[in-house]
């Protein structure tokens, strides 16, 4: 990796930080989040996660609120302060420990899956025609796609542990680096929704995702910080990363103008992508 292609990672990071609020407004305009409900369980499984989500925060509010007052009102601030910690120890917590966040991810490909395909039909002009086949083959790969996210995320930031543990003078830059690695992963996963609807298998979009790593980086990084939010997180880390997904590879990668024997080329080999 040389000083160009980090220069081109940066650009592409920050270019796709600032596509959010257009990306946003585009939803908005084209109300993307319609035609959701037409798959038939996907409501049903929104507002499952969402209640079984509630009462985790519920629960640890109540645990809470009984050991308030078995205790004196003279410290209300630590009171605050040990509802915090529960918060993230006990609800928060959970989502980035070890592969949970994946299946959190996988149980809503749904959602990135339906935004993405009407995203970029109304940015190229030509309808997909998803078929309930399509939609359930899309359901396989994402399960294989998040398991192999999982993996490779867990094998590099083992071999950083190893290393950095080596080298012990740089062992402050470990943490900071597996967050990166994080990051990249589960923005790869959103983004895979994009080469998906041009062919690409979960190996060939591995490899083309190797030029746009700031996207990734910036998509991973976002969606990570939503499902901070309780309850309506992953939601809404699902709706807002895959529109901006979409319509950042849809102007820089532009797939759509590639004749499918030159995409088909990434099945083979690694291939450079474009700069942004």
């Amino acid at each position: 990796m040389n000083i160009q292609m980090v220069s081109a990672y940066v650009d592409q990071f920050l270019f796709t930080l600032q596509a959010f609020p257009r990306a946003l407004r585009f939803m908005r305009e084209h109300r993307l989040w319609e035609g959701l409900l037409r798959y038939g369980w996907v409501s049903k499984l929104l507002i499952f996660m969402a209640f079984v989500l509630s009462l985790r925060f519920y629960g640890i509010f109540m645990d809470w609120w009984r050991g308030l007052k078995s205790q004196t009102a003279s410290d209300p601030v630590y009171s605050l302060a040990d509802l915090s910690g529960h918060l993230w120890k006990d609800g928060f917590g959970f989502l980035f420990t070890g592969g949970m966040k994946y299946v959190v991810l996988f149980l809503f490909m749904v959602v990135i899956y339906h935004i993405s395909n009407r995203a970029l039909d109304i940015l190229t002009g030509v309808p997909s025609g998803i078929t309930f086949k399509d939609f359930m083959e899309s359901q396989k790969r994402a399960l294989h796609l998040t398991i192999r996210a999982f993996v490779l995320e867990t094998i590099i930031i083992t071999l950083l542990k190893v290393v950095f543990g080596i080298v012990g003078f740089a062992e402050f830059l470990q943490p900071f680096l597996a967050f990166t690695v994080k990051c990249y992963f589960v923005g790869f996963v959103v983004v895979d929704s994009y080469q998906e609807q041009f062919g690409m298998s979960v190996k060939a979009s591995g490899r083309f995702m190797r030029g746009y790593i700031g996207v990734g980086l910036a998509i991973g990084l976002v969606f990570q910080m939503l499902m901070y939010i309780p309850v309506a997180g992953s939601i809404l880390a699902s709706f807002v990363t895959a529109v901006t997904a979409v319509v950042v590879m849809h102007e820089i990668a532009k797939l759509h103008t590639l004749p499918a024997e030159e995409i088909q080329q990434f099945e083979a080999a690694p291939q450079p992508g474009k700069e942004a």
